[in-house]
């Protein structure tokens, strides 16, 4: 269960411009508990394609953790390209106060995600933090199901899932909203968790299911 109250802030703005000084001065006033950032939020345009990042992914992961310092917070989210036995992967970590608890690895990629250099990653993880269980899931993660079946057997109480989820040409507001709203609520339905849902754009979103007795 979480500490009641815990104050969660979801940052959305254009991927790779960091934190704006505005964002900062909320953030400082607001004091949240936790911090969830979208998917490669700190990937820009500079880099010539996604994979390209894990050039500066030490660098990336020491200011999540400078973030997670400077609130006094734990940080969910800011996707960063990272290495490990020569794969590239799209890493989330949890990073609380500085201290890593620990990552997740993207299993379901996008086509030709990272011009085909990014790995996709191979097990659904918990985190404990406080008194309750942490999930992650990124973007195309929500679109198999049994990505929410595997997380409801692992119990989680929340779970952060950084996206990019962009607008389609043609899809209105309402459109959009009706689309994340039956993958998102049905997620939550089916893990009995609060998801956590964040974008660059589009609609941000904290969602909890809850059984009528």
């Amino acid at each position: 269960m979480l500490f009641n109250p815990t104050k969660i802030a979801m940052i959305q703005d254009i991927p790779g411009i960091g934190l704006r000084e505005s964002y900062r001065q909320i953030l400082q006033e607001f004091k949240p508990n936790i911090i969830a950032f979208a998917e490669y939020f700190l990937v820009g345009p500079k880099y010539t394609n996604t994979a390209s990042a894990v050039e500066h992914r030490v660098a990336h992961l020491n200011q999540i953790k400078a973030w997670s310092i400077e609130f006094n917070c734990l940080i969910g989210g800011g996707t960063i390209v990272d290495t490990e036995n020569g794969h590239k992967f799209n890493r989330c970590y949890l990073v609380d106060k500085g201290e890593i608890l620990g990552h997740y690895d993207k299993i379901h990629l996008y086509r030709n995600e990272g011009s085909g250099q990014i790995t996709p990653g191979h097990d659904y993880r918990i985190f404990q933090w406080r008194n309750f269980r942490l999930g992650l899931l990124i973007c195309a993660d929500v679109l198999y199901p049994e990505s929410f079946q595997a997380m409801r057997e692992l119990k989680p109480d929340l779970i952060f899932i950084p996206t990019t989820s962009p607008y389609k040409p043609a899809e209105t507001t309402d459109e959009k909203f009706a689309r994340d709203n039956n993958v998102f609520v049905g997620g939550a339905a089916e893990t009995g968790a609060i998801l956590v849902k964040v974008a660059p754009q589009a609609i941000l979103s904290a969602i909890r299911c809850r059984e009528e007795a």
